[in-house]
Formats: C-alpha cells, structure tokens, sequence
C-alpha cells in the first residue's frame, strides 16, 4: 500500500468485500430491523465503523442502492452510544476534510469495484 497506494491490491480486494458485505446485509435486513433480529446487538455493534469509515471518507455512494442499508446506518448514527463513542471524535471540521480528501479517491474506488 505505501508504494501503490489506492492501485494496491489489497485496496481492490476491500471495496469488493465493502460491496459483498453491503448486499448481504441488504437481504439481512429485509427480515430484521437489526442485522440479525429486531433488537440492536453485537453484530450492528462491529460493522457500524466500518460504516463511519465510508461515512467519513465520502464514499456512501457504495449504499446508495442499499436503502436498508442506509436507513440502518442512519440509526446506529442517531444511537446516543454511536454519538458519544464515535460522531462525537469527528467534529464536523475533521468530516468535511476526511471527506474532502476522500472525495477524489471516490473513482478509483469505483473502478476497483467494476473489475
């Protein structure tokens, strides 16, 4: 990654994975309020940042498609737990620059995922 940066390998294989994962979770969630049932548990819990990271870097686009997806991550953010644990070490002044350095990023992401 420090020689190839986003034309690394290992960038290609994670958006791929991003992008599994968000389908999988799609079809999860048309049965569950929850990832796995109608109560928030330790499944929501571990892939909520990896959903900040997307968030931060601007990339939600990957979701886009994913209503569900996006109405889930919309309430793990609006959770007080996510706010004190998360949202509130990314001040909107640290957003607009992650997103501002993610945004140009965006579109080797894309063709990564349409490899």
């Amino acid at each position: 990654m420090v020689k190839l940066g986003l034309d690394a390998p290992d960038v290609a294989d994670a958006a791929r994975v991003y992008a599994r994962t968000i389908a999988d979770m799609e079809l999860a969630l048309k049965d569950h309020k929850w990832i796995v049932s109608d109560e928030f548990s330790l499944a929501d819990i571990c892939l909520a940042p990896y959903f900040q990271t997307v968030y931060q870097f601007d990339w939600t686009e990957l979701f886009v498609d994913s209503p569900r997806v996006a109405d889930w991550f919309a309430r793990c953010q609006a959770r007080s737990s996510y706010q004190q644990a998360v949202s509130d070490d990314f001040p909107p002044e640290v957003i607009a620059d992650l997103q501002a350095r993610g945004k140009p990023a965006w579109e080797k992401i894309k063709a990564h995922l349409s490899l």
